[in-house]
């Protein structure tokens, strides 16, 4: 049986999270808060110094891997509506290097992904044979290849043009 989730080991993980992104992008010169908590669908805002551009980032961060080594999401994941959005996905290392990793990617292409993921997903029979449940629930995930659509583009190590990648203003939709 699966164990329940501590929820303030979940909470300060997601804190850990928000505060290491902010700190790499103050470092980068950007200006960078948190946003109130509570804030729907963000978690860090960032400008550049002469505030020309203003950034949003939600932040997803993981601690133990699981599994298939994917982050969790929502079904609004899968819907690009806001412009300028990142995400930070965020690999929290424990080990005594403290050597975490941040992927900064478009929400545009997490949407697309997400998407196409889970259509190939809900498609496919489960277990033994049934038809799937649609859930709420989504996995943004550093391997695709089990998707005939994401294969070519998104199979293992597809993130890595996406690592450390924090020229914001470059790639801003």
């Amino acid at each position: 049986m699966r164990q329940p989730r501590d929820k303030t080991s979940t909470a300060l993980t997601g804190a850990a999270g928000e505060h290491l992104v902010m700190s790499r992008l103050l470092t980068r010169g950007y200006i960078a808060a948190l946003a109130p908590q509570g804030a729907p669908d963000l978690d860090v805002v960032a400008s550049t110094r002469d505030g020309s551009k203003v950034f949003s980032m939600q932040v997803k961060t993981r601690k133990n891997r699981g599994p298939k080594g994917g982050w969790p999401m929502g079904k609004k994941n899968e819907t690009d509506k806001y412009q300028g959005v990142f995400y930070a996905f965020v690999d929290l290392d424990e080990s005594e290097t403290y050597h975490s990793k941040v992927y900064v990617v478009p929400s545009s292409e997490v949407a697309k992904v997400l998407r196409e993921s889970h259509a190939f997903w809900i498609s496919q029979p489960g277990r033994i044979g049934k038809e799937r449940n649609d859930t709420s629930m989504r996995r943004f995930e550093p391997d695709y290849s089990w998707v005939p659509n994401l294969k070519q583009k998104h199979s293992d190590g597809w993130l890595d043009q996406y690592y450390e990648s924090w020229n914001l203003e470059e790639r801003q939709d």
